[in-house]
């Protein structure tokens, strides 16, 4: 699974596989909420941001997130006063030590992506009487979860007073997670700026699509799906047998029969049915975009998946001899309609 530029939306989301009595399932992490399925334009589970990848022979299970990882249970704290441009404290100053903080949390600016300031902030700044910073620099993704201090800068040495330990992860959404506590005993607060950390998904990710290589377009159709798209030989998920597939507009490829549903079961679902879902949500193909597919036998294509799947997987030894691509090219949500999505 392929993605870049996917967008927020208050629609119910669902991305990964189900089959047949949910057997084998799996669901990316994050997926399964519409404010944070931004994060599939970076995450992965092989060191590809942007791309999913899954062996549907039940061999070795994918790579999946932790039982806990911070990246993806964390709170928001969009609050424009922890700015290090505001100066502005009246009617009263923010002090963090009224905040009683318990677990990780995630830094936004009115909406826009924050860090804590490595900056040595003056007082009055932040929207308190001292500002705290990170001392120590953010950690890379390789790095995992750190350790690192904050402090507050007075008479004029930088990290002069409060010294509070947190811990730090990097995430692959192009975000930061902090472990925050409880600051004490002067009127202090957590001080953000706008973030440029970012791991965008790779260029290449994509397989070719568009009409330049003879692809199958669905007709616009608010909850449609293409007609049945039969295989040259049997595909095998998960120990079933599929002689033909059905791309339905709303992000997801089903076997048995086409589907208009366009609020995503939640996986396991406990159902008579396989489903692929790159992004199950309610795309709206009428207003804004293009959904492709096309099946391969041979080219450059083949060698491609055979490259891919090989350097995921180790001592597999595949050798592609079919490819079935389903491509939804900057589709819309249905209402709103200003925002989408690309999803492979």
């Amino acid at each position: 699974m392929n993605y870049a530029g996917i967008a927020a939306t208050d629609h119910p989301v669902e991305a990964g596989y189900d089959t047949v009595n949910s057997n084998y399932y799996f669901v990316i992490p994050g997926s399964n909420s519409g404010s944070s399925i931004t994060n599939l334009n970076s995450s992965s589970n092989v060191n590809v941001p942007g791309r999913w990848a899954f062996r549907v022979d039940g061999g070795p299970k994918p790579i999946a997130a932790s039982p806990f990882d911070p990246c993806y249970s964390y709170t928001i704290l969009d609050q424009s006063w922890r700015s290090v441009y505001n100066t502005t404290f009246y009617p009263y100053l923010n002090c963090d030590y009224n905040f009683n903080f318990v677990g990780w949390y995630r830094f936004l600016l009115d909406g826009q992506n924050a860090q804590m300031t490595e900056q040595c902030i003056p007082v009055y700044h932040c929207g308190s009487y001292v500002s705290l910073h990170l001392d120590g620099g953010h950690p890379t993704i390789a790095d995992g979860v750190v350790n690192r201090k904050t402090c507050v800068f007075w008479n004029n040495i930088c990290c002069n007073a409060e010294i509070i330990p947190i811990r730090v992860k990097a995430c692959l959404g192009g975000y930061y997670v902090y472990e925050l506590v409880q600051p004490t005993p002067y009127c202090s607060a957590y001080c953000a700026e706008v973030s440029s950390f970012t791991t965008l998904a790779e260029p290449g990710i994509f397989y070719s699509y568009g009409p330049m290589v003879e692809n199958t377009i669905n007709a616009p159709s608010d909850d449609g799906s293409s007609s049945s798209v039969q295989l040259p030989t049997p595909f095998l998920f998960f120990g079933n047998k599929h002689q033909q597939i059905y791309v339905n507009n709303n992000g997801f490829l089903t076997f048995s029969q086409s589907s208009s549903q366009y609020d995503p079961d939640s996986f396991p679902a406990f159902k008579n049915q396989d489903i692929i879902a790159g992004l199950w949500t309610d795309l709206d193909n009428r207003e804004k975009g293009q959904i492709y597919y096309r099946q391969y036998t041979n080219g450059s294509i083949l060698q491609k998946a055979t490259q891919d799947i090989n350097s995921y997987f180790s001592n597999l030894n595949f050798n592609a001899s079919w490819v079935f691509t389903a491509t939804w090219n900057k589709v819309a949500y249905y209402s709103p309609t200003s925002t989408v999505s690309l999803i492979q």
